[in-house]
């Protein structure tokens, strides 16, 4: 197999482990930690529990910039082995698009879901209210306990559940580059630096090297 490939493959396995352990690792504290506050160990509330958003830590955030840490020094050994104008730029808007999707992913989490969040809550509100004051019938009773179970009221975040994710993605994502600087051999370089080392080479300094 080509060792480019094997090279972009190797890159895509580090980057999709490492945001996948985050990911795991944020939904299982925020459901340990759920499970501690209501005493509830049903199995079917802790599977629901589990891949439910909202809560702290944040695991949008820590998904987004633990991605963000572990591609950026890719991005940068790209922009270092790149032999034109072209490539540079490219990877200069990655790196750009990769944070500003990280900042929105953070926006969204602290203003959009968040604003979702305050709405089903007073339109649970409302429901419970309702019903305590209101002659009803029995299928409009139906649909609005059907309504108040589907309500998600739990989807944005408080800062300290951002800034929860924030810590959690800074822990793996220092983790992982390290792992991956260790394990990188200062002698042995990659196909993507070699080719290019070898590109910038003229036929006389060849010669001379070889």
């Amino acid at each position: 197999m080509n060792e480019n490939i094997i090279f972009a493959l190797d890159t895509f396995a580090y980057i999709a482990i490492s945001i996948a352990l985050v990911w795991v690792t944020s939904q299982a504290f925020k459901t340990l930690l759920k499970i501690a506050i209501t005493k509830n160990k049903n199995p079917r509330n802790i599977i629901k529990q589990f891949f439910s958003d909202g809560d702290f830590p944040s695991s949008h955030t820590a998904v987004s910039v633990t991605g963000c840490i572990v591609i950026t020094p890719i991005i940068y050994e790209a922009i270092y082995n790149a032999t034109s104008k072209t490539e540079i730029l490219v990877c200069i808007a990655a790196e750009v698009s990769l944070l500003l999707w990280t900042a929105l992913v953070i926006r969204d989490a602290l203003g959009i879901r968040m604003s979702v969040q305050n709405n089903a809550q007073v339109t649970h509100s409302l429901l419970k209210e309702t019903k305590k004051h209101c002659i009803v019938t029995d299928s409009l009773q139906e649909f609005w306990n059907h309504l108040g179970d589907e309500l998600n009221i739990k989807t944005g975040h408080m800062p300290h559940e951002v800034i929860g994710g924030l810590i959690l993605a800074l822990i793996f994502g220092i983790g992982a580059n390290s792992i991956r600087t260790e394990n990188d051999s200062p002698c042995v370089e990659t196909p993507v630096g070699l080719s290019s080392q070898v590109k910038r080479l003229t036929k006389y300094q060849i010669a001379q090297r070889y």
